[in-house]
């Protein structure tokens, strides 16, 4: 067997860091392939492992939800895929259009400022209705408190209409 020099032998080998400017994967997904493959390092100097090229790619692009078999996609199935994904996104936009599918921002800023408004009004309410309570009967000073949970929630209802 020929005798190698050690500048060859770096040349020939590849770290992770090669093999994930190489693939563009990240550093774990290079090494959890690498170990569910069983390849182990060529060479180890200090922390850097050295990996044979050939077996090193094969192991990375071997993952079945990836690389190579996802590659091997025919000309038909991917304008299948292409046309699938045209129709959703067109469908999509007429549920848009239509009111029945909204972005969910707009859907979290008209809860916060209702359930806020319903909360200061909530708030208000013991200094806005103490002195006509203060005065009344108990059937009375009832009738008072649940008129002004209605203007209260009937205000919250009418919030919600107006995104209709």
């Amino acid at each position: 067997m020929p005798k190698s020099n050690k500048k060859a032998d770096l040349f020939s080998l590849l770290t992770l860091g090669d093999l994930e400017k190489l693939t563009g994967r990240a550093r774990h997904t290079i090494r959890r392939r690498l170990e569910r493959a069983g390849i182990k390092p060529e060479k180890v100097t200090r922390n850097t492992h050295y990996y044979r090229p050939p077996e090193a790619l094969r192991a990375i692009y071997s993952d079945p939800s990836e690389g190579i078999l996802k590659q091997n996609l025919s000309v038909s199935e991917e304008r299948a895929q292409l046309i699938n994904a045209q129709r959703r996104r067109v469908e999509m936009d007429i549920q848009e259009r239509s009111g029945q599918l909204v972005e969910i921002d707009l859907v979290r800023d008209v809860i916060i400022t209702a359930t806020t408004n319903l909360r200061s009004r909530l708030e208000q309410l013991p200094d806005k209705i103490a002195g006509r309570i203060a005065q009344a009967d108990e059937q009375t000073a009832s009738h008072v408190i649940a008129e002004e949970l209605e203007h209260a929630l009937s205000d919250l209802q009418q919030e919600f209409r107006r995104y209709r």
